[in-house]
């Protein structure tokens, strides 16, 4: 039983890489409201790379469900452009360090993203 329970344990925060939207663009509404929106939004969502090909799927089916929360369904989004991107990642910022262990970049973890860059339709 302890067993099983240090394996569930394992895989929740192995599957705790999860995808996030980093950057938004809210909606915009017309001068009046007759109008209506201007801009429906926009933004990037991103998920790691890294680990199996099942968990890469849910990443991404995760990262389209944030996207279509966000915009307001699954059909009103499109996916502008996707890129991969080695993005660097530390726990500390260069105010942090001295000018030798900053030098040295020992501290940061390079890790693989896939970038979704993302539109909202107008509904």
């Amino acid at each position: 039983m302890e067993r099983r329970l240090v394996l569930l344990a394992g895989v929740l925060a192995f599957c705790a890489c999860d995808a996030t939207l980093t950057e938004t663009r809210p909606r915009k509404s017309g001068p009046v409201a007759e109008v209506g929106l201007i801009d429906a939004g926009a933004g990037r969502a991103r998920y790691a790379l890294k680990g199996p090909g099942w968990l890469v799927s849910k990443r991404r089916k995760r990262a389209l469900a944030l996207i279509a929360k966000r915009c307001g369904g699954p059909a009103l989004f499109k996916v502008a452009a996707e890129r991969d991107e080695d993005v660097p990642e530390t726990r500390y910022t260069e105010d942090d360090l001295d000018a030798t262990t900053f030098l040295e970049r020992g501290h940061y973890k390079v890790e693989k993203y896939r970038i979704m860059e993302y539109e909202c339709l107008m509904p």
